[in-house]
């Protein structure tokens, strides 16, 4: 059973957090996630979808014989995870068991499982979808030794605490990736990234906007000030956005998981989603003010807002929750569901019992309905 002090998880958040200016600690940050947690191993990847280059690419735990053997077993490693055609369908920021997906029974037909894993007893291994669209695919991955006994529902209830801190450090690190190596200030990479960049402090007040951002006030393209603070267009990502930058401000453990990607649209009617990094506690934040709690990045988005991302935003769903709440919608029981995810049943049913809660539905036939009748409003 996990446990944890009030200050662990933020010390934990915190470093994840760092990671976005300073990449070089995520081998030291995964491992303190990997020590306190009870896991043997983890890797975290991030690579192009369309040519396989790698972006990030960290492996803590796995001896060299291990990393040199891994690009031999690619098919094998995918297919204990249900196979490339499985993997696009597990949501974002949910654990993953492995051996929910495909049963221990299968596994000696596996040739990376008897060659790797069983000699090395890694008895299970857990994955989290970090980031999956057009152009680019990513996943941290933790491995338990069989000493370490079965992955349970506490292990995971920590692992969901987590999980939405490192998706947004690995998203907001894509768009300072090229700068970060060149520059030696915070200040100085904010300038260089094409994306707008707010910094704001707890009030939503303005504290720096880089060139791209400047140019969105200038012409309320996305944002806007109103009455000498941050608003967008629409009142609903206004909303979600403030309440984001006052939890990140304190960082709160459980910050909102809809602030990741919040839709929003540029004034050409191009689709945009805004992101939170918070930076009141980072240890990584020279030449900024000392006010300042937060940035915003907005960046183009390969895609329009869905009527998945409304309920999501409108209703505080996670990523699990509104990708059951649109399995629900296009008609498949929890059993299809629980198969769809590679979850269990009991998973399935734990999530849809909070999308009833937090909809206020008590019934599937209510949520289809419910998705009849919500248009667009980002």
């Amino acid at each position: 059973m996990v446990s944890l002090s009030p200050e662990r998880p933020s010390d934990i958040i915190g470093s994840i957090y760092d990671c976005v200016v300073a990449p070089e600690k995520w081998p030291s940050t995964l491992a303190a996630i990997m020590n306190e947690f009870g896991y043997a191993m983890t890797a975290i990847s991030v690579h192009d979808a369309n040519n396989g280059d790698v972006k990030l690419h960290i492996t803590v735990g796995a001896d060299q014989d291990w990393l040199d053997a891994v690009p031999h077993y690619g098919a094998d490693v995918l297919q204990l995870w249900g196979g490339p055609q499985k993997i696009p369908d597990f949501p974002l920021e949910e654990p993953i068991i492995q051996s929910q997906v495909t049963p221990r029974s299968q596994w000696h037909n596996n040739a990376y499982f008897r060659d790797i894993l069983e000699p090395r007893q890694l008895h299970d291994c857990v994955m989290i979808g970090l980031v999956r669209d057009a152009n680019t695919a990513g996943a941290v991955a933790f491995g338990r030794h069989a000493d370490q006994g079965e992955v349970g529902e506490d292990d995971l209830n920590v692992l969901r605490l987590l999980a939405p801190h490192i998706r947004r450090a690995v998203t907001i690190g894509r768009l300072l990736e090229q700068q970060a190596a060149a520059t030696a200030t915070f200040s100085e990479i904010l300038e260089k990234v094409s994306a707008g960049i707010l910094l704001v402090d707890e009030d939503c007040t303005i504290v720096h906007a880089n060139a791209a951002g400047r140019r969105m006030l200038d012409t309320g393209d996305a944002v806007q000030l109103r009455n000498g603070r941050l608003s967008t267009t629409s009142p609903l990502t206004s909303a979600v956005l403030i309440d984001a930058v006052r939890q990140a401000a304190n960082l709160e453990i459980d910050i909102e998981r809809r602030s990741i990607d919040i839709p929003a649209r540029l004034a050409d009617g191009s689709p945009t989603v805004m992101q939170v990094l918070p930076l009141s506690r980072r240890t990584v934040r020279n030449g900024i003010e000392q006010r300042t709690a937060a940035a915003i990045f907005i960046a183009n988005s390969a895609a329009p807002p869905r009527l998945a991302d409304v309920m999501g935003l409108l209703y505080r769903l996670t990523p699990a929750e509104t990708r059951i709440f649109e399995l629900i919608v296009e008609g498949k029981a929890p059993a299809e569901i629980s198969k769809v995810l590679g979850v269990s049943v009991s998973t399935v049913k734990t999530h849809l019992g909070r999308v009833f809660d937090k909809t206020g539905c008590s019934r599937q036939a209510d949520l289809v309905a419910m998705a009849a009748k919500v248009t667009l409003v980002i």
